[in-house]
């Protein structure tokens, strides 16, 4: 693969020197135009004549090492080392072809030596890096397979193929092949055809084998070199890259540009160019997100920081923002190329970040920041270059290799997910608000714990009030526990959508600690936004009276605080002059503490509902506290509040009905005014974890009865697999379909006609609580 991103680099490195030797001047002269191949031969010859020209000697190396002959290139890399050159280049690239060639440590003293002659920061860390990646290759080449890798059969030829995308069931990949046989052009590096664009097809619907090859599309054609490509998960959308030899910069050089092409029923369209093309520097290996949103692709645009970086833009509206450089946390001083962005993680090769040799193949979490780059270990990386992977699923994909034992250059190679690795298992994240008396609150401490109360992260706050804890396992439970001391009560946890906007209230669990369930990030993106009716959404109200003798005869304002069993306050509030309290926003499934400012042993609490009606008497637990507990061993009911803030008492087995659960015509399908009216009922759900609801589906009487009874059960069936979908366990619902036979409406007018309003209302669906 070096010889590709040599293409791109346009030979930045390239050593230039003076040399007296016939031979070894024509070899110069080939060597500094890019015709590697037959310089080699004149070098060859021509340091017959001299053999202590060290300058010739290194030129020789390097023309080797791109043309991927790293024997050939260590053997006089060797020889220029043993001539003392002084050149840090030298010993870089030595380094880089022993490390290729299996050999850590030699390769580890030659990075050393690099780092000794370079005089510049970036050089130096550059080598520190490669120190790093020679210890760290060798442990990755020790570690047991994580991957099942094999050579795709049918496509594979003497010279390269990569980056391989499946696009309508066809393998479409760049590749230095002839279009046809008029076409017989070759690139003067390595005498090797121009890169075109190709698909493969499989008669067997093989992801291995394939055998049918032709040009992927005219339009994606020139006169040089044309890919890799990448498309849209719809295929409506491609980006590939293109060096147009036409358009050179003001020093005569071409450069590698991005173009893309939008297709239209079965025709693509002509491709236009990427608005940030640039005659004096590269884009190149472009890579879209699923969605089409996002572009990453790799340039050593001005800037960056080292020689090729990743970039990405972003489409907003039809138009792509300005690039911006994924940073520290992915980019170094080497080179990273050939991004690919699949569920939430970018996939590059990079020569400079740890690894076994060549180009490694790493990943990063949008989700972390693009922090952290992990590699993605053998053996889908090997010692030589691994780039330009692909996955068509979270275990199958493909990638490119010039590893040995392949049949060409680069070959593209399938690779199967054997063994799972804990740093590619689905992360999540949160974003959460903190408010203190509705205000949000920043330096406010936090820890994230674990159902074990271990803590996992601690954060502050910002100036808004908001923080995120990264990296969580999705369908998880969490504790988020407030560590300041001087709040005491008044304050509320939200969660955030990617916007910013308030979708969940996190629940207490005691008075300092909020429990919650992570789910994948997008989850919350479309969740319905949160409004203040809906933290009231299924709360208790709590309200009573403190007297003595007889209910009114306190008349002083006191404090009266729900208190937990060690005491911590979790809420307070005022008695009236009547000594009459409230409480909203309580757990039905809970007992309380009630706590009073005064000590009396005369006082006495009687509770009551929010109609007025007696429930009992509180029972006085300790001192100042009393005890309520909501249920008598009993009582068959619970007070709740709806979503219209009306206190509604529901005793088991009673059914209410959920509005707006709508589904397309004759079809079990929910529409999305129904997903969001589920959504209400899932959160009522993670409110009261202890309840069970039977959910099910009625019809009106259009149709036959064995077709009624069949829809409402499907109906029922996709209502409770979308709250499963969200997070709620399966056995807290129960699905059924009544079809036709429980009307709560005539379906008929008594004259026999038509009754669409009664039909309307026996078209629902129904929740009953059959357990909390």
């Amino acid at each position: 693969m070096k010889r590709i991103i040599y293409i791109i680099l346009l030979l930045l490195f390239s050593v230039s020197y003076s040399i007296a030797n016939g031979q070894l001047k024509k070899a110069q002269k080939l060597y500094e135009s890019n015709y590697f191949s037959d310089a080699v031969k004149y070098y060859e010859k021509g340091l017959k004549k001299e053999p202590q020209n060290i300058k010739a000697i290194e030129q020789l190396a390097d023309a080797y090492r791109r043309l991927q002959d790293y024997s050939s290139a260590k053997k006089w890399y060797q020889k220029a080392v043993e001539l003392n050159t002084q050149n840090p280049e030298t010993y870089y690239y030595y380094g880089q072809v022993l490390k290729m060639l299996n050999r850590f440590q030699d390769a580890k003293k030659q990075f050393e030596k690099y780092v000794e002659l370079s005089s510049g920061a970036s050089a130096k860390l550059l080598g520190k890096l490669m120190v790093q990646s020679c210890e760290e290759g060798q442990k990755l080449s020790k570690q047991k397979p994580y991957f099942d890798v094999i050579l795709v059969k049918g496509i594979n030829t003497e010279n390269s193929e990569f980056s391989p995308f499946l696009y309508n069931d066809e393998l479409v990949f760049t590749a230095e092949r002839n279009p046809d046989i008029l076409n017989d052009r070759t690139f003067s590096v390595n005498n090797k055809p121009y890169l075109s664009i190709f698909k493969a097809s499989s008669k067997t619907n093989s992801k291995t084998e394939f055998d049918k090859i032709t040009l992927f599309d005219k339009r994606f054609y020139s006169d040089f070199h044309d890919g890799p490509v990448t498309f849209n998960k719809e295929g409506t959308l491609a980006f590939f890259s293109r060096v147009d030899k036409s358009a050179p910069n003001k020093n005569g050089v071409v450069t590698s540009k991005l173009y893309y092409a939008v297709k239209n029923k079965k025709k693509w369209s002509k491709p236009k160019a990427f608005a940030y093309n640039n005659r004096e520097y590269n884009l190149t290996h472009p890579a879209l997100s699923a969605d089409g949103k996002y572009l990453f692709f790799a340039s050593n645009m001005p800037g960056g920081k080292g020689g090729m970086d990743i970039y990405v833009s972003k489409n907003d509206n039809g138009k792509w923002s300005k690039p911006v450089n994924l940073g520290d946390g992915v980019n170094t001083p080497g080179n990273e190329v050939f991004p690919y962005f699949y569920n939430g993680v970018l996939y590059f090769s990079s020569d400079a970040l740890p690894g076994m040799g060549g180009l490694d193949i790493f990943y990063v979490r949008e989700d972390n920041d693009w922090q952290e780059p992990i590699n993605l270990k053998n053996p889908v990386n090997s010692t030589f270059d691994d780039f330009g992977i692909f996955m068509y699923d979270d275990k199958h994909g493909y990638f490119s290799s010039n590893r040995e034992g392949g049949v060409g250059s680069d070959d593209i190679y399938h690779f199967e997910r054997i063994r799972e690795d804990e740093d590619l298992k689905p992360k999540t994240k949160i974003l959460g608000l903190f408010e203190y008396k509705n205000l949000p609150k920043d330096g406010v401490t936090l820890q994230l714990m674990n159902e074990n109360d271990e803590i996992i992260e601690e954060i502050k706050t910002d100036e808004q009030g908001k923080f995120v804890f990264k990296n969580l396992s999705p369908d998880e439970n969490y504790l988020i526990m407030l560590k300041e001391e001087d709040i005491t009560d008044d304050y509320k946890l939200y969660l955030l959508n990617e916007n910013g906007e308030k979708v969940q209230l996190i629940e207490h669990f005691t008075k300092s600690k909020f429990k919650f369930k992570a789910l994948p990030f997008d989850e919350y993106n479309g969740m319905e936004l949160l409004k203040e009716e809906d933290e009231d959404l299924f709360t208790i109200g709590l309200s009573g009276q403190v007297y003595k003798l007889l209910p009114g005869d306190v008349s002083n304002e006191m404090e009266i605080m729900i208190v937990d069993d060690e005491g911590n306050v979790i809420m307070k509030t005022f008695t009236d002059k009547e000594g009459k309290f409230v409480f909203r926003k309580l757990r039905p499934d809970e007992n309380y503490l009630l706590m009073l400012s005064e000590e009396d042993e005369d006082f006495k609490i009687v509770m009551f509902d929010e109609q007025g009606n007696l429930l009992g008497e509180a029972e006085r637990f300790k001192n100042k506290t009393f005890k309520y507990r909501r249920l008598s061993p009993d009582e068959n009911s619970i007070t709740l509040i709806n979503e219209d803030d009306e206190v509604i008492r529901i005793s088991q087995n009673d059914r209410f009905i959920v509005s707006n659960i709508l589904y397309e015509y004759r079809s079990a399908k929910l529409n999305e005014t129904a997903k969001k009216e589920l959504d209400k009922l899932v959160l009522i759900m993670k409110k009261n974890p202890k309840i069970v609801i039977e959910l099910s589906s009625h019809t009106d009487s259009k149709g036959g009865d064995s077709y009624n009874m069949k829809l409402s059960n499907e109906r029922a069936k996709k209502a409770k697999e979308y709250i499963i979908s969200k997070g709620i366990d399966e056995k807290r619902i129960v699905s059924i379909g009544y079809g036709e036979t429980k009307p709560i409406a005539p379906n008929t007018n008594p004259d026999g006609s038509d009754n669409p309003e009664g039909r309307a209302k026996n078209r629902r669906t129904e929740i009953r609580i059959i357990k909390w």
